[in-house]
């Protein structure tokens, strides 16, 4: 028979994310790179902000107005411009500006791997 415990009690900081920092919720590593995005029907605007294979977020004095921007992303290990859409998830008010939270709502499955693949090796380069 196992031993029920009791709900009130904390586990530790890896089971209860509500105690975690937003910034620690993340389930991808990333890393900073520079890319592009635009609103639907707007121009390219070009940033610099961090890339993972469920997303990406970035700093700026102009966010976005709408919900879904296109990304184009440009990695190493993919032979293209990768070209995504992504869900506006968040905005924040950060020091420099507004920190802008994206989830791709629509993107290739390739493309995806080769996000994780250059993302996982960045990583490995810094370590």
């Amino acid at each position: 028979m196992h031993e029920r415990r009791d709900p009130r009690e904390r586990r530790n900081d890896r089971h209860n994310p509500s105690d975690r920092r937003a910034e620690e919720r993340r389930d991808s590593p990333r890393t900073e790179v520079a890319y592009d995005f635009k609103e639907l029907g707007g121009h390219w605007r070009s940033t610099l902000g961090d890339l993972s294979v469920e997303g990406a977020a970035f700093v700026t004095t102009a966010p976005p107005d709408g919900d879904v921007v296109m990304v184009k992303i440009t990695v190493p290990t993919f032979s293209m411009p990768i070209f995504a859409i992504a869900n506006v998830v968040s905005r924040r008010v950060a020091a420099e500006g507004i920190k802008v939270g994206l989830v791709f709502a629509d993107i290739e499955l390739e493309a995806q791997l080769a996000i994780a693949e250059w993302v996982e090796f960045r990583a490995r380069a810094r370590a």
